[in-house]
Parts: C-alpha cells; structure tokens; sequence
C-alpha cells in the first residue's frame, strides 16, 4: 500500500508471515488433555495444516525452544532416561520434528512457533533487485566531502493461502 506524503511515496513495510498466520487451535474432535508437551502442539500445527489440504514443509522455532525440545527425556522408570531426540542429527546436520526440518531464528520470540506449507503459502515478488547509488551532488556533500548512498529494492511478499501458516504457544493451550 503506497501513501503519498509531502510530495514523497512511502510504501507499507512488509506485513510478515506471523501477521498473515492462521492461530493455532485443536482440531475439533480431538482430546486435548493429549496435547502435554511443545512437541505435541507442533503436531497438531502440522494436523490443522493438513486439515487445510495443504502440505506443511518446516517449524521455525527460538534457540531456545529448540534446545529445550532437544533436552527432552524418557522420565518412565522402565526407560534408562535417554534423550527422546539423538543428536547428531545424522549426515544432514538439520534438526527436524515430525519429519519437518525446524528452522531456527533468534528473531521468533521465545515460546512461540510457526509451522507452515511456505512453498505453498508464500511468495516473495521481487519487482526491482538491490540497487545502490552514491553521489557527490547532495546538498554540500562536495565542499564537506563526503558522500550520499541510497540502497534500495522494490519487493512484496504474498501470502496467498494464509490457512498453510499456522502460529502459537508451544506453552500455552489453543
């Protein structure tokens, strides 16, 4: 969305894919005193995606969380109190939950989620790629010497099927 302002254009910033994301919720029908653990709700995600007929692809997650996923343990007593999850994570190096490779960002707050059919879901529309212009001409950049740089690029993202990103609490119910 462009606004005209003292005879300048200023463009909308990028609404993101939290914003345009669908809320987590429990399928109706299904118990929820079965969804105990941040694991489980990432399954449930992937299950109300595909309720969606849409085929989720990836978990993007805290450090944190993924840590705390990580550190997970068998706490029967018949078990030996083993990690749920091994580590490595075999030759592909990527840590993964219910088969989705979980993408981890320090820019997702802690405790939340988003899991999503991103190829499916999003586009990025790239109208004009990167380009950087640097003058000598501005003002009394000359006599000062210094110089003006302006970077710029003319993007929009597209989130077409909003119901193929799913957002929540890994701590708290639907």
């Amino acid at each position: 969305m462009a606004v005209i302002q003292d005879g300048y254009r200023w463009t909308a910033p990028l609404s993101g894919l939290m914003a345009n994301a669908t809320a987590y919720a429990i399928p109706a029908g299904m118990d929820s005193t079965d969804v105990l653990t941040p694991i489980d709700r990432l399954l449930v995600a992937m299950l109300q995606i595909h309720s969606a007929y849409a085929v989720p692809d990836a978990h993007v997650l805290n450090p944190i969380n993924v840590a705390e996923i990580d550190l997970m343990r068998r706490d029967t007593v018949d078990q030996t109190g083993g990690y749920l999850f091994s580590r490595p994570d075999g030759d592909t190096g990527v840590a993964r939950a219910w088969r989705l490779p979980i993408v981890e960002s320090p820019s997702m707050a802690v405790n939340e989620f988003l899991t999503g059919a991103f190829r499916y879901s999003v586009h990025l529309y790239v109208r004009q790629g990167a380009t950087v212009a640097i003058s000598t001409e501005n003002d009394d950049d000359f006599e000062t010497n210094k110089a003006t740089m302006r970077c710029e690029s003319r993007i929009g993202l597209g989130v077409r099927r909003p119901y193929g990103l799913v957002a929540g609490n890994l701590k708290g119910g639907s």
